[in-house]
């Protein structure tokens, strides 16, 4: 239907007359002479909607994690830096004057390891961005920290196991006291206070060797007070040998242990009412091995070139959270839609819409592999989708 209704609109050339905004929207540069020889299916393709904004403006961290390549055990120390002072408010002033929902999630590194990182944050929620914040919550909060905290739209805490071996393992100089203490601070602040407890979630990196305390980890999220687990996989890089291995890098449990490991973490969620969420990719590789290599007609199911930004601390900019290449710089563009329909984007969507992808989609397993049919049509639903 949707197509039916963008084909009589090219015929009658009522385009020009159309209010675009941009999370429905066409591009500057396509104009109203141009715009009858687009096919419906590029028009379409066209649209945007962008949802998640995240932004790093560190990759120093107080931890080493095995696994993270800005900044843990294989990151170089050259590459360990601050965001330029103007970083962060040049991103909001972006976002504020197109975004229509402006809003960050704070990442890095390790934000709250940088100095007067509570500034940055109420400068953000001065200037009404929502701000939510990923952080790993490894040292003990001051008073200051744990009001600016509270504050925040969100919390997204990194952890990865409660089996406290395993995570001095793999994140260097994680202390799991120190979670749980500062977790208690933020309720009890915001209790004293009467003002609401922002939303909790436990994000993890599962790996082969952490598999096993997943259970306990949804467990520790309710007696923490954690109302959602979120879980991501290990990406492999070919020119890493990370100690840290893929949950499907079985060894000496075999795939039926894996589904009945994430079935009785399911369970336990269900049990305590806690909500968990499993990327796509990671539960398909798992339940339909068969389908792990990527064949003709096939693609990745993912929507973040049309709906992701990614602002890296040297001002990169990319529509991946997995390492595709950045599609642009923030010290080179002055709007959205430089971004999101820029040719390096464009690119993107296009090996994804025809199954020509790159080595680093091949490779994610954070989107399931689909049918490029299936893919267009619930790509289609997705953009479609008014909310």
């Amino acid at each position: 239907m949707i197509f039916s209704m963008i084909k009589n609109i090219l015929k009658t050339k009522e385009i020009a007359d159309i209010a675009v905004p941009l999370d429905d929207g066409l591009p500057d540069f396509i104009t109203k002479d141009d715009v009858v020889d687009v096919s419906a299916e590029q028009l379409f393709y066209m649209r945007v909607k962008p949802e998640d904004v995240n932004v790093m403006p560190t990759t120093k961290c107080n931890l080493k994690c095995e696994y993270c390549l800005s900044s843990g055990k294989h990151a170089k120390k050259e590459d360990l830096i601050d965001a330029a002072d103007d970083f962060v408010e040049n991103i909001a002033n972006l976002l504020k004057n197109e975004h229509p929902r402006p809003h960050m999630i704070l990442s890095g590194g390790e934000i709250t390891f940088m100095k007067d990182w509570p500034g940055i944050v109420k400068n953000l929620l001065a200037n009404k961005v929502h701000v939510m914040m990923i952080t790993n919550l490894a040292k003990i909060m001051d008073d200051a920290e744990i009001e600016t905290l509270s504050s925040l739209g969100q919390i997204l805490i990194s952890i990865d196991t409660p089996d406290i071996e395993l995570a001095k393992k793999f994140r260097s100089k994680t202390q799991l006291e120190n979670i749980v203490y500062n977790i208690i601070r933020i309720r009890s602040y915001c209790a004293m206070k009467d003002i609401a407890i922002p939303p909790l979630s436990f994000h993890c990196t599962l790996g082969s060797q952490t598999i096993r305390s997943l259970p306990e980890l949804v467990s520790m999220a309710h007696a923490c007070g954690v109302p959602h687990v979120h879980v991501n996989e290990v990406t492999m890089h070919n020119d890493i040998n990370f100690e840290y291995k893929p949950v499907t890098f079985y060894g000496e449990r075999t795939r039926q242990e894996t589904i009945s490991l994430f079935n009785d973490a399911f369970s336990m969620a269900n049990r305590l009412g806690v909500r968990i969420s499993v990327v796509d990719g990671l539960i398909d590789a798992v339940q339909n091995p068969i389908n792990e290599n990527l064949t003709a007609g096939k693609t990745r199911l993912c929507f973040d070139p049309w709906k992701m930004l990614l602002f890296g601390v040297d001002g990169a900019i990319h529509t991946c959270c997995n390492g595709y290449p950045a599609v642009s710089n923030l010290y080179e563009v002055s709007s959205l839609k430089e971004i999101f329909f820029g040719s390096a984007n464009t690119k993107c969507k296009t090996e994804l819409l025809t199954g020509e992808l790159s080595k680093e989609c091949i490779r994610c397993t954070r989107r399931k592999i689909v049918d490029i049919d299936d893919f267009k049509i619930q790509l289609e639903d997705y953009l479609s989708y008014p909310g």
